[in-house]
């Protein structure tokens, strides 16, 4: 009778084989599960750091909106001594009350407006609130921002910072 050791010529049994298997495919699952996690993580502070950007960019842009806006406002009045007509005498909101009246502006405006036709024509603009007083012959123009809700709560503080640091340069 002639017999030959399976073990010892390196043979293997069918069921070690199904094991290995099942082992190397859970190996495989928890990499591949790690690998999506890392790639989630990642993701997600890119994604951070870009909104982050955005909305400074967004911020600069509403900071040479407001020293556009304090520009047209010396504007206006220079001509308040001579034309209180250009005055409003209510709160205005935005900016489009500067325009020239053929574009929205007030009817009392020059012609060619304290500020061009287009503009403000931007997410910002209806946070503007322009309030113009005289007090013994000394006007006086306040312009309040509020930085939208749209910005949680935490970030609004760092948006106005953005702006202020903008619209001052």
């Amino acid at each position: 009778e002639f017999g030959v050791n399976m073990k010892s010529v390196g043979a293997v049994h069918p069921s070690e084989v199904c094991g290995r298997r099942r082992q190397r495919g859970e190996v495989t699952l928890i990499g591949l599960l790690l690998a999506v996690s890392v790639a989630t993580a990642a993701l997600g502070y890119l994604f951070n750091i870009q909104r982050r950007q955005m909305e400074r960019a967004d911020a600069e842009a509403a900071g040479v909106l407001v020293a556009q806006t304090a520009d047209a406002l010396r504007r206006l009045l220079t001509m308040a001594p001579s034309n209180a007509a250009v005055v409003p005498s209510t709160t205005q909101t935005g900016v489009a009350w500067l325009r020239p009246p053929a574009c929205g502006g007030r009817a009392a405006n020059p012609v060619q407006g304290f500020v061009p036709c287009s503009f403000g024509d931007n997410f910002w603009s209806p946070n503007f609130r322009t309030t113009i007083t005289n007090t013994g012959g000394r006007w006086e123009a306040r312009l309040t921002f509020v930085v939208p809700d749209a910005f949680d709560q935490g970030r609004r503080g760092t948006i106005a910072d953005y702006i202020a640091e903008k619209a001052n340069t």
